[in-house]
Protein backbone atom coordinates (compact mmCIF):
# COMPACT_ATOMS: atom_id res chain seq x y z
CA UNK A 1 0.00 0.00 0.00
CA UNK A 2 1.07 3.64 -0.95
CA UNK A 3 0.41 6.97 -0.16
CA UNK A 4 1.72 9.41 -2.43
CA UNK A 5 2.70 13.28 -2.09
CA UNK A 6 2.27 12.86 1.20
CA UNK A 7 2.55 16.72 2.97
CA UNK A 8 2.27 17.60 6.64
CA UNK A 9 3.15 20.27 9.34
CA UNK A 10 3.47 17.63 12.36
CA UNK A 11 3.28 14.19 11.09
CA UNK A 12 3.23 12.67 14.48
CA UNK A 13 -0.06 13.64 14.32
CA UNK A 14 -1.29 11.46 11.61
CA UNK A 15 -2.80 7.82 12.03
CA UNK A 16 -3.58 5.87 8.56
CA UNK A 17 -5.60 2.45 8.40
CA UNK A 18 -6.19 0.63 6.22
CA UNK A 19 -9.58 -1.84 5.93
CA UNK A 20 -9.90 -4.96 3.77
CA UNK A 21 -13.54 -6.02 1.56
CA UNK A 22 -14.61 -8.60 4.66
CA UNK A 23 -13.49 -5.87 7.58
CA UNK A 24 -10.23 -6.81 8.54
CA UNK A 25 -8.02 -3.85 9.31
CA UNK A 26 -4.43 -2.79 9.73
CA UNK A 27 -2.98 0.29 11.13
CA UNK A 28 -0.54 1.40 8.96
CA UNK A 29 1.03 4.43 10.86
CA UNK A 30 1.06 6.44 13.82
CA UNK A 31 2.98 8.97 15.83
CA UNK A 32 5.48 8.90 13.45
CA UNK A 33 8.42 11.38 12.18
CA UNK A 34 7.77 13.51 15.07
CA UNK A 35 7.47 17.19 15.02
CA UNK A 36 9.60 17.53 11.14
CA UNK A 37 7.30 18.64 8.21
CA UNK A 38 6.69 15.65 5.68
CA UNK A 39 6.70 17.54 2.11
CA UNK A 40 5.71 15.27 -1.18
CA UNK A 41 6.33 12.05 0.13
CA UNK A 42 5.88 8.62 -1.29
CA UNK A 43 5.48 5.95 1.78
CA UNK A 44 4.68 2.35 0.99
CA UNK A 45 3.72 -0.28 3.59
CA UNK A 46 4.93 -3.62 3.23
CA UNK A 47 6.14 -6.43 6.57
CA UNK A 48 9.50 -7.53 4.24
CA UNK A 49 10.41 -3.89 4.91
CA UNK A 50 14.19 -3.51 6.07
CA UNK A 51 12.77 -1.09 9.07
CA UNK A 52 10.33 1.17 10.35
CA UNK A 53 9.10 4.72 10.45
CA UNK A 54 11.22 6.77 12.79
CA UNK A 55 9.57 7.86 15.80
CA UNK A 56 11.19 11.26 16.20
CA UNK A 57 13.49 12.15 13.15
CA UNK A 58 12.01 13.49 10.08
CA UNK A 59 10.03 11.08 7.80
CA UNK A 60 11.32 10.32 3.93
CA UNK A 61 10.18 8.52 1.11
CA UNK A 62 10.96 4.87 0.87
CA UNK A 63 9.21 1.28 1.72
CA UNK A 64 8.51 1.05 5.37
CA UNK A 65 6.96 -2.19 7.95
CA UNK A 66 3.80 -0.67 9.35
CA UNK A 67 4.49 1.42 12.65
CA UNK A 68 2.99 2.53 15.41
CA UNK A 69 5.04 4.85 18.25
CA UNK A 70 2.14 5.77 20.06
CA UNK A 71 1.88 3.98 24.11
CA UNK A 72 -1.82 4.14 23.65
CA UNK A 73 -4.48 2.62 21.50
CA UNK A 74 -5.26 4.38 18.85
CA UNK A 75 -9.18 5.62 18.65
CA UNK A 76 -10.36 6.66 14.98
CA UNK A 77 -13.16 8.61 14.28
CA UNK A 78 -16.23 7.67 12.71
CA UNK A 79 -16.86 6.44 10.22
CA UNK A 80 -13.31 4.55 10.49
CA UNK A 81 -14.28 1.18 12.28
CA UNK A 82 -13.31 0.63 16.05
CA UNK A 83 -10.32 -0.87 16.79
CA UNK A 84 -8.52 -2.83 18.02
CA UNK A 85 -6.40 -2.80 14.90
CA UNK A 86 -3.93 -5.55 13.70
CA UNK A 87 0.08 -3.99 13.32
CA UNK A 88 1.27 -6.15 10.45
CA UNK A 89 -0.05 -6.32 6.88
CA UNK A 90 -0.21 -10.50 7.29
CA UNK A 91 -3.74 -9.85 8.71
CA UNK A 92 -5.25 -9.83 5.01
CA UNK A 93 -3.66 -13.19 3.98
CA UNK A 94 -6.49 -15.73 3.47
CA UNK A 95 -9.01 -12.70 2.56
CA UNK A 96 -10.97 -12.62 -0.62
CA UNK A 97 -9.44 -9.28 -1.70
CA UNK A 98 -12.24 -8.69 -3.95
CA UNK A 99 -14.52 -5.55 -3.01
CA UNK A 100 -13.96 -2.16 -1.60
CA UNK A 101 -10.59 -1.47 0.10
CA UNK A 102 -10.76 1.93 2.47
CA UNK A 103 -8.57 4.20 3.80
CA UNK A 104 -9.02 6.33 6.50
CA UNK A 105 -6.24 9.08 7.74
CA UNK A 106 -7.28 10.91 11.18
CA UNK A 107 -5.04 14.19 12.38
CA UNK A 108 -5.60 13.47 15.99
CA UNK A 109 -4.12 17.03 17.45
CA UNK A 110 -4.99 20.43 16.28
CA UNK A 111 -3.34 24.04 14.90
CA UNK A 112 -1.28 21.87 12.14
CA UNK A 113 -2.79 21.11 9.00
CA UNK A 114 -1.93 17.96 5.86
CA UNK A 115 -3.24 16.78 2.34
CA UNK A 116 -2.00 13.42 0.58
CA UNK A 117 -1.86 14.95 -3.03
CA UNK A 118 -1.21 12.05 -5.11
CA UNK A 119 -3.75 9.98 -3.17
CA UNK A 120 -2.82 6.24 -2.35
CA UNK A 121 -2.37 2.90 -3.76
CA UNK A 122 -3.04 -0.49 -2.86
CA UNK A 123 -1.33 -3.58 -4.92
CA UNK A 124 -3.02 -7.54 -3.77
CA UNK A 125 -0.45 -9.84 -4.58
CA UNK A 126 -1.91 -13.26 -4.65
CA UNK A 127 -0.17 -16.37 -3.64
CA UNK A 128 0.13 -19.73 -6.46
CA UNK A 129 -1.49 -22.93 -4.59
CA UNK A 130 0.05 -25.91 -5.63
CA UNK A 131 -2.11 -27.84 -7.81
CA UNK A 132 -0.22 -30.98 -8.78
CA UNK A 133 3.12 -32.27 -8.21
CA UNK A 134 4.31 -34.92 -11.03
CA UNK A 135 7.34 -36.59 -9.98
CA UNK A 136 9.37 -39.36 -11.56
CA UNK A 137 8.99 -42.39 -9.39
CA UNK A 138 11.67 -44.45 -10.73
CA UNK A 139 14.02 -45.53 -13.88
CA UNK A 140 15.18 -49.30 -14.11
CA UNK A 141 17.18 -51.00 -16.53
CA UNK A 142 19.34 -54.56 -16.22
CA UNK A 143 22.87 -54.07 -14.93
CA UNK A 144 25.18 -55.27 -15.91
CA UNK A 145 24.36 -55.94 -19.73
CA UNK A 146 26.44 -57.36 -22.83
CA UNK A 147 27.67 -54.89 -25.33
CA UNK A 148 25.27 -54.19 -28.26
CA UNK A 149 22.47 -56.00 -26.44
CA UNK A 150 18.79 -55.16 -26.70
CA UNK A 151 17.65 -54.00 -22.78
CA UNK A 152 14.37 -51.78 -22.00
CA UNK A 153 14.49 -48.69 -19.44
CA UNK A 154 11.79 -48.53 -17.24
CA UNK A 155 10.04 -45.06 -16.59
CA UNK A 156 7.14 -44.64 -13.95
CA UNK A 157 5.63 -41.35 -13.58
CA UNK A 158 3.14 -40.36 -10.70
CA UNK A 159 0.64 -37.70 -9.97
CA UNK A 160 1.50 -36.71 -6.28
CA UNK A 161 -1.68 -34.19 -6.26
CA UNK A 162 -3.16 -32.20 -4.92
CA UNK A 163 -4.75 -31.71 -8.23
CA UNK A 164 -5.12 -33.64 -12.08
CA UNK A 165 -1.91 -32.96 -13.38
CA UNK A 166 -2.07 -31.92 -17.36
CA UNK A 167 0.07 -31.33 -19.73
CA UNK A 168 2.63 -33.91 -18.07
CA UNK A 169 5.67 -34.27 -20.41
CA UNK A 170 8.72 -36.87 -20.16
CA UNK A 171 12.04 -36.18 -21.62
CA UNK A 172 14.64 -39.15 -21.62
CA UNK A 173 18.02 -37.94 -22.76
CA UNK A 174 19.63 -41.30 -23.95
CA UNK A 175 23.30 -42.19 -23.14
CA UNK A 176 25.57 -41.96 -26.12
CA UNK A 177 26.21 -44.86 -27.44
CA UNK A 178 22.63 -46.09 -27.18
CA UNK A 179 20.31 -46.68 -30.09
CA UNK A 180 16.51 -45.93 -29.42
CA UNK A 181 14.66 -48.51 -30.86
CA UNK A 182 10.90 -48.61 -29.96
CA UNK A 183 8.66 -47.12 -26.98
CA UNK A 184 5.47 -48.67 -25.36
CA UNK A 185 3.21 -46.02 -24.22
CA UNK A 186 0.04 -45.95 -21.79
CA UNK A 187 -2.49 -45.34 -24.06
CA UNK A 188 -3.27 -41.83 -25.46
CA UNK A 189 0.43 -41.23 -25.05
CA UNK A 190 2.51 -39.97 -27.96
CA UNK A 191 6.31 -40.29 -28.64
CA UNK A 192 9.07 -38.29 -30.56
CA UNK A 193 12.78 -38.60 -31.07
CA UNK A 194 15.63 -36.00 -31.87
CA UNK A 195 19.23 -36.33 -31.51
CA UNK A 196 18.86 -38.94 -29.13
CA UNK A 197 16.13 -37.28 -26.80
CA UNK A 198 13.25 -39.09 -26.42
CA UNK A 199 9.91 -36.76 -25.84
CA UNK A 200 6.69 -38.64 -24.20
CA UNK A 201 3.58 -36.50 -24.42
CA UNK A 202 1.53 -38.33 -21.13
CA UNK A 203 -1.59 -35.94 -21.04
CA UNK A 204 -3.10 -35.91 -18.16
CA UNK A 205 -2.70 -37.75 -14.33
CA UNK A 206 -5.27 -37.86 -11.77
CA UNK A 207 -4.23 -37.54 -8.57
CA UNK A 208 -2.44 -40.70 -7.04
CA UNK A 209 -2.55 -42.30 -11.10
CA UNK A 210 1.10 -43.53 -11.99
CA UNK A 211 1.78 -44.16 -15.69
CA UNK A 212 4.86 -46.48 -16.80
CA UNK A 213 6.81 -45.85 -20.11
CA UNK A 214 9.62 -48.56 -21.47
CA UNK A 215 11.86 -47.22 -23.97
CA UNK A 216 13.47 -50.54 -25.76
CA UNK A 217 17.30 -49.79 -26.89
CA UNK A 218 20.63 -50.82 -27.64
CA UNK A 219 23.42 -51.45 -25.85
CA UNK A 220 26.78 -49.41 -26.60
CA UNK A 221 28.91 -51.63 -28.85
CA UNK A 222 32.06 -50.60 -26.07
CA UNK A 223 32.28 -51.59 -22.09
CA UNK A 224 31.87 -48.75 -19.94
CA UNK A 225 29.23 -46.97 -17.71
CA UNK A 226 26.00 -45.72 -19.28
CA UNK A 227 24.25 -42.80 -17.73
CA UNK A 228 20.54 -42.07 -18.91
CA UNK A 229 18.91 -38.45 -17.81
CA UNK A 230 14.75 -38.69 -17.61
CA UNK A 231 13.01 -35.50 -16.20
CA UNK A 232 8.81 -34.53 -16.04
CA UNK A 233 7.11 -31.52 -16.50
CA UNK A 234 3.49 -30.10 -16.70
CA UNK A 235 2.54 -26.02 -16.84
CA UNK A 236 1.00 -26.56 -12.97
CA UNK A 237 3.62 -28.11 -11.32
CA UNK A 238 5.26 -25.51 -9.68
CA UNK A 239 7.81 -27.89 -7.56
CA UNK A 240 10.79 -29.22 -9.50
CA UNK A 241 12.33 -30.99 -6.41
CA UNK A 242 10.89 -34.73 -7.59
CA UNK A 243 11.24 -33.71 -11.25
CA UNK A 244 14.23 -35.56 -12.44
CA UNK A 245 16.31 -38.94 -11.99
CA UNK A 246 19.19 -40.42 -13.44
CA UNK A 247 19.79 -44.33 -13.92
CA UNK A 248 23.52 -46.05 -14.73
CA UNK A 249 23.94 -49.14 -16.41
CA UNK A 250 27.12 -51.18 -16.62
CA UNK A 251 28.09 -52.08 -19.91
CA UNK A 252 30.40 -55.73 -19.75
CA UNK A 253 31.90 -57.64 -22.93
CA UNK A 254 31.79 -60.86 -24.01
CA UNK A 255 34.97 -62.35 -24.06
CA UNK A 256 35.31 -65.60 -22.53
CA UNK A 257 35.69 -68.58 -23.75
CA UNK A 258 36.10 -72.30 -22.12
CA UNK A 259 36.90 -75.60 -22.87
CA UNK A 260 37.31 -78.93 -20.79
CA UNK A 261 41.12 -79.59 -21.35
CA UNK A 262 42.58 -81.23 -18.21
CA UNK A 263 39.68 -80.98 -15.96
CA UNK A 264 37.55 -83.04 -13.93
CA UNK A 265 34.50 -83.85 -15.03
CA UNK A 266 31.37 -81.15 -15.50
CA UNK A 267 34.07 -78.47 -14.66
CA UNK A 268 35.23 -76.29 -17.43
CA UNK A 269 38.50 -74.08 -17.82
CA UNK A 270 37.06 -70.17 -18.90
CA UNK A 271 40.10 -68.63 -20.69
CA UNK A 272 39.75 -64.47 -21.58
CA UNK A 273 41.70 -62.76 -24.05
CA UNK A 274 41.40 -58.74 -22.24
CA UNK A 275 43.66 -56.05 -22.34
CA UNK A 276 46.03 -56.14 -19.52
CA UNK A 277 46.13 -54.00 -16.95
CA UNK A 278 42.36 -53.99 -15.98
CA UNK A 279 40.32 -56.06 -13.58
CA UNK A 280 37.70 -58.33 -14.68
CA UNK A 281 34.69 -60.32 -13.59
CA UNK A 282 34.13 -63.63 -15.15
CA UNK A 283 30.45 -64.91 -14.83
CA UNK A 284 28.05 -68.13 -15.50
CA UNK A 285 24.76 -68.27 -16.71
CA UNK A 286 22.72 -71.16 -17.87
CA UNK A 287 19.61 -68.65 -18.89
CA UNK A 288 21.04 -65.42 -20.26
CA UNK A 289 19.41 -63.92 -17.70
CA UNK A 290 20.73 -64.82 -13.78
CA UNK A 291 24.21 -64.51 -13.73
CA UNK A 292 27.09 -66.50 -11.24
CA UNK A 293 30.18 -64.66 -10.64
CA UNK A 294 33.19 -67.42 -10.93
CA UNK A 295 35.80 -64.98 -10.12
CA UNK A 296 37.16 -61.64 -10.44
CA UNK A 297 40.75 -60.91 -11.56
CA UNK A 298 42.89 -58.79 -12.84
CA UNK A 299 44.87 -59.67 -16.03
CA UNK A 300 48.67 -58.40 -16.46
CA UNK A 301 49.91 -60.33 -19.55
CA UNK A 302 46.90 -61.23 -21.83
CA UNK A 303 45.16 -64.82 -21.52
CA UNK A 304 43.96 -65.56 -18.28
CA UNK A 305 42.03 -68.72 -17.26
CA UNK A 306 39.96 -70.32 -14.44
CA UNK A 307 38.05 -73.17 -13.35
CA UNK A 308 34.22 -73.17 -13.71
CA UNK A 309 33.22 -75.35 -10.76
CA UNK A 310 29.62 -74.10 -10.16
CA UNK A 311 27.36 -77.52 -10.04
CA UNK A 312 23.82 -77.63 -11.42
CA UNK A 313 23.76 -76.14 -14.87
CA UNK A 314 22.84 -78.69 -17.66
CA UNK A 315 24.33 -75.81 -19.93
CA UNK A 316 26.29 -72.70 -19.86
CA UNK A 317 27.20 -68.79 -21.04
CA UNK A 318 29.96 -67.19 -19.86
CA UNK A 319 30.55 -63.56 -20.00
CA UNK A 320 33.28 -60.74 -18.48
CA UNK A 321 32.59 -57.29 -18.15
CA UNK A 322 35.07 -54.53 -17.21
CA UNK A 323 34.64 -54.03 -13.13
CA UNK A 324 34.53 -50.39 -12.60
Amino acid sequence: MTLHQLNHDFPDDIDVLLVGPGGRKVLLMSDAGGENAATDLTLSFDDAAIGSLPDENALSSGTFKPTNHGPDEDVMINPAPEGPYASTLAEFEGADPNGVWALYVHDDAGQDIGVITGGWSLQVSAQVAVTSDVAIQSVTAPSPIDVGTQFDYTITVTNRGPNTANGVLVTDTLPGGVSFLSATLPAGAMSSLEANVVTVALGSLNVGESAEIKLTVNAPGTPGQIVNEVAVTAPDDPDATNNAAVNTVVVGSMIAAANQTNTPAGMFNVTISAPAGKTYIIEVSDDLKSWTTLRTITVTDGDVSVLDDVSGMNRRFYRTREQQ
